[in-house]
């Protein structure tokens, strides 16, 4: 192994990222905001998904998505709701990992938007990670606010997760792991 040849090839792709994300291009922001009592309802959760499908286009953008909880919240409960959730009976669903307790739920991107949000509403595939927010939010009243950062598409694949793995360490959700690990 020729471990200096190893180094420069490293120092060279990590600047290379380092330019790539001082060029990513913010192009806008969406936000929704709900109720988690709201999501027992088939109806509002097909309307959400409607609304995001008119603002996305995977062709065009890569996106960033946030669940935030609001400032009055009692985030210790929150916590303490999930983990009861996560660690009993309803443990069946794939919950994503529990980290500190935070007003960020969750940091992510995906590739396909709208699947996403759906798995972590709690719609999706019982074995696929995710909040799955109307499993353990049902007697719980939260209002969330959902939002979606789109950035131009051009940005590098490696460059744009640094980047994403910025953003989960600014917020520090309470779910999810950082990056694709």
């Amino acid at each position: 192994m020729d471990v200096k040849m190893i180094q420069e090839t490293a120092v060279r792709d990590l600047e290379f990222i380092i330019v790539e994300i001082k060029n990513i291009e913010f192009l806008e922001e969406f936000s929704y905001s709900f109720n988690t009592q709201e999501i027992q309802s088939d109806q509002f959760v097909e309307n959400l998904l409607d609304e995001i499908r008119k603002h996305i286009d995977h062709a065009k953008f890569k996106y960033i998505y946030t669940f935030l909880l609001s400032g009055n919240c009692q985030v210790s409960s929150v916590y303490e709701s999930y983990k009861s959730a996560k660690n009993g009976r309803k443990a069946a669903r794939a919950y994503a990992r529990l980290n500190r307790e935070s007003l960020c739920l969750y940091v992510g991107s995906s590739n396909d938007l709208i699947p996403r949000i759906k798995q972590h509403l709690g719609f999706g595939p019982k074995g696929t990670f995710a909040m799955q927010l109307c499993h353990w939010c049902e007697n719980v009243k939260l209002d969330v606010t959902l939002k979606i950062y789109a950035f131009a598409n051009s940005v590098d694949k490696k460059a744009f997760q640094a980047f994403e793995d910025a953003v989960w360490d600014s917020l520090e959700p309470m779910l999810g792991r950082q990056g694709k690990k």
